[in-house]
């Protein structure tokens, strides 16, 4: 039997679970770099000096506090859509701000440009989901 026409044939892509649930991912992923900022910047590429910075890894520990707080707002937010709504839409200019700035150092600092890219190629792809996500839940 076919769902009746405008009807979601797969209803685990309702907008608003994926929403939660990427909030919840932003919520695990800026958690683990608030434990493991050391792992996070090997994997993205820093140089080894850079690695072992106290400032660098505070401030990356800095921007893992603010996704996990991104994240957890967003999740609080879920039962009121406005505020849902609103949360989605400041995760995802956040994200957009991250991979326009990623792709400025990627163009601009040629010794950033692993760094800029593994930024980039989170940043990015959040930020699309995010506004599509966003436009959904004005529909």
């Amino acid at each position: 039997m076919n769902p009746p026409a405008g009807a979601d044939p797969r209803p685990g892509d309702d907008p608003r679970r994926l929403a939660a649930r990427l909030a919840a991912l932003r919520t695990l992923i800026g958690a683990g770099v608030i434990l493991a900022p050391g792992p996070t910047l090997r994997s993205w590429g820093y140089p080894r000096k850079e690695r072992g910075s106290g400032t660098v890894r505070a401030l990356l520990q800095l921007l893992g506090g603010r996704d996990a707080v991104l994240g957890l707002a967003t999740l609080a937010a879920r039962h009121e859509p406005r505020a849902f709504r609103r949360m989605v839409t400041v995760a995802a200019a956040f994200d957009a701000g991250d991979a326009a700035i990623g792709l400025g150092l990627l163009v601009l600092r040629g010794e950033t440009r692993v760094p800029a890219l593994a930024w980039t190629a989170v940043a990015a792809p959040f930020s699309v989901i995010g506004w599509r996500i966003q436009r959904a839940l004005r529909d």
